[in-house]
């Protein structure tokens, strides 16, 4: 196909130099011939150029997309880079944090004391030394020796004191005045009170 390609090619230059042996008629025939055959090769040349063109488009839009690709690597390698430090930091943070709890609970292990409950005990009285009314009270055991004094301004108050072969060994009837003392002992067998109020203990 070339050689008949460059046979007709040499065809035309002959006939363009009018300088042959053929007849007009045959370098007609291939001058028509060389310029189909050369707009055939320009035609070729055209499509090969504009096929080059469209390959060399399409490696630079490979080219841009493999920048692109790059650029969003890159930068989600600069997200991940930041995430592994912001991860580093809160895990220092947390060690941090996990030592101080540490040490805050041995303050308080080593200062907190426990206190033993505090028992609040109430003495009892002495036998005998509760407010008394009315009765009578064997020394000792019912009513305590020392001072009792009743209520002042009761009128019909009277009490008292027997040894132990029941003889009277004071006593009184009357107003309690501004309150009436009793000054019961301890050799006394008993004690008597009637109509004096609540007699209170004062003490031996």
């Amino acid at each position: 196909m070339r050689r008949t390609a460059l046979t007709v090619v040499a065809l035309f230059l002959l006939a363009a130099c009018g300088d042959s042996g053929y007849t007009q008629e045959e370098l007609d025939a291939a001058t028509a011939i060389g310029e189909r055959s050369a707009g055939a090769d320009l035609l070729a040349r055209d499509i090969e150029v504009e096929t080059l063109r469209a390959q060399v488009e399409a490696l630079q839009g490979e080219a841009v997309s493999a920048g692109d690709l790059e650029a969003t690597v890159a930068e989600q390698q600069e997200d991940i880079d930041r995430l592994v430090q912001e991860k580093s930091r809160l895990v220092r943070e947390k060690g941090a944090l996990s030592t101080q709890v540490r040490e805050l609970e041995l303050q308080v292990a080593t200062t907190t004391t426990t206190e033993p409950p505090t028992t609040t005990t109430t003495a009892a009285p002495e036998p005998g030394t509760e407010p008394l009314s009315s009765g009578v009270y064997k020394v000792g055991v019912d009513i305590a020796p020392g001072g009792w004094q009743a209520p002042p301004d009761l009128q019909n108050c009277y009490w008292e004191r027997t040894d132990d072969q029941g003889e009277i060994i004071d006593n009184h009837f009357g107003s309690t005045g501004a309150g009436l003392i009793v000054t019961v002992e301890a050799t006394d067998y008993s004690v008597e009170f009637n109509g004096c109020g609540e007699m209170t203990y004062l003490g031996p």
